[in-house]
């Protein structure tokens, strides 16, 4: 029973967020004027907010973990080169394919990492995912925005100068790389307590904000038309990828919060920014969204699988 008292804990208040936003959706009172720009402000205010408050105040130089973050890296690496060559071979449509293997490697570990470890550890549970995170948010949106590019049908985005500055102008990337300078050489900016302040409030918001939106987005219309990709997509990004991930960090010795954050960060669903790339790019936006949808659904009930297992197995 404590098992599961400690899985359905963690979950729970996901299921209550994400379907908050659903209903808001369903009832009409939110719609797509409403939606829209504010899915474009989480992502481009909110979370780097949020990602530098907690990389910024993060102890960087005594918990940084170079196996850790090594094998986080090679990891995803080595998932996004499988993926490459792998579903454009077993899934006929290309868009669809295209799709299914930017998400393979990439996960919504911003808004599940902040919102599911401080459940399980306490108020400090996200500070291992907090030194990770520059390093797989910069990680995720290189190679994302790389593959997306290439495959884009609009020729005009795949030059190399345009995917450069996009990567150079991402807001994520550029928020990381500042908090992560700061972090590591112990630089002493000091901030006003009042800004010190506003800035961990309205970081604060992106999580909650994040889940709102996966339930906003939340659809089925035309999901029984490409069930077989969705299926295929979601089998590889919720049990494929982190099954072979935690047992290879079980191997490593990795154990307790290092394990769960592995988890989140390896089976967590494919971040909903992705349904606005699709879009931007003109890659089967519509499956994007149904596939983004599903995960999301799905995702709830395999980490509570994967957690009940590991923390039975008193790993975590």
């Amino acid at each position: 029973m404590e098992v599961l008292r400690f899985s359905a804990g963690a979950v729970a208040p996901l299921i209550f967020i994400v379907g908050l936003g659903w209903f808001m959706r369903f009832r009409g009172i939110v719609g797509e004027s409403f939606i829209a720009p504010l899915n474009k402000s989480v992502f481009n205010v909110f979370f780097p907010i949020m990602l530098f408050d907690n990389i910024y105040r993060s102890n960087f130089q005594e918990e940084f973990d170079l196996l850790l973050v090594g094998m986080v890296l090679v990891f995803v690496l080595i998932i996004a080169a499988i993926a490459f060559f792998v579903f454009p071979l077993v899934t006929k449509d290309k868009g669809h394919a295209i799709i299914n293997l930017t998400a393979a490697f990439r996960s919504n570990f911003i808004i599940f990492a902040f919102a599911i470890l401080p459940i399980m550890y306490g108020p400090g549970g996200a500070r291992l995912a907090a030194i990770i995170m520059p390093f797989t948010t910069v990680t995720f949106n290189i190679v994302g925005i790389a593959l997306m590019r290439h495959f884009s049908p609009n020729k005009q985005q795949n030059s190399t100068s345009s995917t450069a500055r996009e990567i150079a102008t991402n807001p994520l990337i550029i928020s990381c790389i500042i908090a992560a300078i700061l972090a590591i050489f112990e630089i002493g900016v000091r901030f006003p307590e009042v800004l010190s302040t506003a800035i961990g409030s309205v970081g604060g918001m992106a999580a909650p904000l994040g889940l709102i939106l996966m339930g906003t987005q939340l659809k089925s219309n035309g999901f029984r038309d490409n069930l077989g990709d969705v299926l295929q997509g979601c089998f590889v990004r919720l049990v494929v990828v982190p099954v072979m991930g935690v047992i290879i960090a079980v191997n490593l010795g990795f154990m307790g919060i290092e394990l769960a954050t592995l988890l989140l960060l390896f089976g967590g669903p494919p971040p909903t920014v992705l349904v606005i790339k699709a879009r931007n790019y003109n890659i089967a936006p519509e499956y994007t969204a149904q596939f983004v949808a599903a995960a999301t659904v799905m995702s709830i009930g395999t980490l509570f699988v994967g957690i009940s297992i590991l923390r039975w197995m008193e790993l975590i």
